[in-house]
């Protein structure tokens, strides 16, 4: 559990330290060097602060920070009263204090940044998670839509799964929709150490048919199976042509 600012000198005595760090009495250290910081910075005399009231800043501090027993407020002159009073000998800060002050600034300023950078990386984090997520789950629904379709074309023409050497073809034509295009079926086999395919079918017998038929010429030699498979790409309609 953590602890509060222990009143070393007394309740009344730390009073106007709690006031000038814009505290309630009771606040935890954390809170207090948070708001001395803050209060710091805000009247700091190169940020067009008084001197007087950043010494007050400064002295609020060490009292609830160190418990010291100099617990008296220390009065803020205006400039002019200020201005006589110089003559007196006004207390200076120390090099160590305006070093250690300066030092306090910066951390506040790479504490800032580093937490604005953390904070851009995870928003672009999270809408790159979004993105992979909607593709993945547009991808699971397309290809869940293409079973569908080519099971329903299969039971159409009365087969349950599709013959050797026989694939479904989906259209990749102009003005086509995803989905909606008829499903079309080709041969595919190995000519020459390389895939080959058929030219498209509207059916399964027709896919299976021209397989057997580069399949045989296949028998004789790479070429012929390759001339079979040009030949049947030139005899095959207009709309139904593809190339490999």
């Amino acid at each position: 559990m953590a602890s509060v600012v222990p009143n070393k000198t007394g309740s009344s005595d730390v009073a106007w330290c709690f006031e000038t760090l814009g505290l309630q009495r009771g606040a935890l250290p954390a809170e207090v060097r948070r708001s001395y910081l803050e209060r710091a910075r805000e009247t700091h005399p190169d940020k067009g602060g008084s001197p007087a009231e950043f010494r007050r800043v400064v002295d609020a501090f060490n009292v609830l920070a160190n418990g010291e027993a100099s617990a008296a407020p220390i009065k803020v002159t205006s400039p002019r009263k200020a201005n006589a009073n110089a003559a007196s000998g006004p207390r200076r800060f120390t090099l160590d204090e305006v070093s250690r002050l300066a030092e306090q600034l910066r951390q506040m300023n790479m504490d800032k940044c580093r937490a604005e950078r953390a904070a851009v990386a995870e928003r672009h984090a999270c809408r790159e998670e979004r993105r992979r997520r909607s593709q993945q789950s547009a991808l699971r629904q397309r290809t869940q839509q293409e079973a569908d379709r080519l099971r329903q074309s299969l039971r159409s023409q009365g087969r349950s799964d599709l013959p050797p050497g026989v694939e479904p073809h989906t259209s990749s034509s102009a003005g086509v929709t995803p989905g909606r295009s008829p499903v079309l079926f080709r041969a595919t086999l190995d000519v020459a150490g390389k895939a080959q395919c058929g030219p498209p079918r509207s059916s399964v017998a027709e896919a299976e048919s021209d397989f057997l038929r580069v399949e045989k010429a296949k028998q004789h030699c790479d070429d012929t199976a390759l001339r079979a498979l040009e030949r049947l790409r030139r005899e095959a309609p207009r709309r139904e042509r593809f190339c490999t």
